[in-house]
């Protein structure tokens, strides 16, 4: 196996990083790696939860090529011009072949699979090395495989044996008789949504939910009081020593206006289009050399960037108005995912 992988990620060192090795090669070896007794297949990724009886998925139909998987929605609904896709910064290449059109593009976290079909495919490795060859960059190396050989044969299952998070959509709260596919950083700390109530309800069940993980969770909570201690006192701080301006497309102009309280020494401009935008920036320019501090919130990286390039500095010279904002008025207060995994 080992030498298998040396010799397909030579062809694919931009995915193998992170995204290549041993059980994803066996996945595509799977017709060599069973035994020839096993007819019949369900692949599944490790980010599930299953909300139905398996039987159901195991009693579908499967293609006449021996597949049968959910159809990748972000390839044939979400992005109309796929050709300019990136997925996690890899471009979807196969959806540019003909015999990988991307209303076909499947997902492979759930999959119902033919073996005997599978394994009429000849010298599985010969072909693998010669895909990677053709598709250095390509982002998910067992499921494009997958698709170039068997998207036009799939028999495309019902969304809900892969309900994929990023393709939510309210009609699953109706029927929550499905898989939940949690994949692409969707977790969330809403425990008010039906699917994170079934993420949640079997979670607490696994090895995982330990004394040790709440003592974790009890201490980043801690932390974070501490940390929105100190960010407030920082900018107490700041502001007692500047006086504000702010700088926003005239669309926000009532969050901005209810969230601080804008007052007769406050600088606001506004902006309709990108003239506008323009001539204000300059204006914003000079008023923070005058020793005052720009609040903004649309387009800020933008803004960041362009300030920065004047060597102004973020949370001393100009500040993100979403740093001020609650939930309701559309903000995160933390990045669950990335608090949940580091637990």
């Amino acid at each position: 196996m080992n030498e298998i992988e040396r010799r397909l990620s030579s062809h694919n060192k931009e995915s193998q990083k992170n995204r290549f090795g041993g059980i994803t090669l066996s996945r595509v070896l799977i017709g060599d790696v069973l035994p020839k007794y096993i007819k019949k297949l369900v692949f599944l990724d490790g980010d599930l939860i299953f909300n139905l009886d398996i039987v159901e998925l195991w009693n579908e139909e499967i293609g006449e090529n021996g597949f049968t998987a959910a159809v990748e929605w972000d390839m044939s609904v979400a992005v109309p011009d796929w050709r300019k896709f990136l997925l996690n910064g890899h471009p979807m290449v196969l959806a540019a072949r003909e015999n990988c059109p991307p209303e076909k593009y499947f997902n492979a976290g759930v999959m119902l699979v033919d073996l005997d079909k599978y394994r009429e495919i000849n010298d599985v490795i010969t072909k693998l090395t010669d895909f990677l060859k053709n598709f250095p960059k390509c982002f998910a190396m067992d499921q494009d495989f997958f698709n170039y050989y068997y998207a036009l044969g799939n028999r495309p299952l019902p969304v809900k044996y892969n309900s994929f998070m990023p393709w939510y959509s309210k009609d699953w709260i109706n029927d929550m008789n499905r898989i939940v596919h949690y994949g692409n950083r969707t977790l969330r700390l809403n425990l008010n949504d039906p699917l994170q109530k079934v993420f949640y309800k079997y979670f607490v069940k696994t090895p995982w939910c330990t004394e040790e993980f709440l003592k974790k969770i009890f201490l980043e909570f801690i932390q974070s009081k501490a940390f929105m201690t100190y960010e407030m006192r920082r900018y107490c701080n700041l502001l007692s020593k500047k006086k504000r301006i702010f700088f926003d497309h005239v669309n926000f102009s009532e969050i901005i206006k209810n969230v601080f309280e804008i007052n007769e020494n406050d600088e606001i401009y506004f902006y309709k289009d990108e003239d506008e935008l323009k001539k204000m920036f300059l204006k914003v320019v000079e008023s923070i050399k005058q020793n005052k501090v720009c609040f903004a919130m649309s387009n800020f990286e933008i803004l960041s960037k362009s300030l920065k390039d004047l060597n102004f500095i973020e949370d001393v010279d100009f500040v993100n108005v979403y740093k001020f904002l609650l939930p309701s008025e559309g903000a995160r207060l933390i990045d669950d995912y990335k608090w949940f995994t580091s637990l």
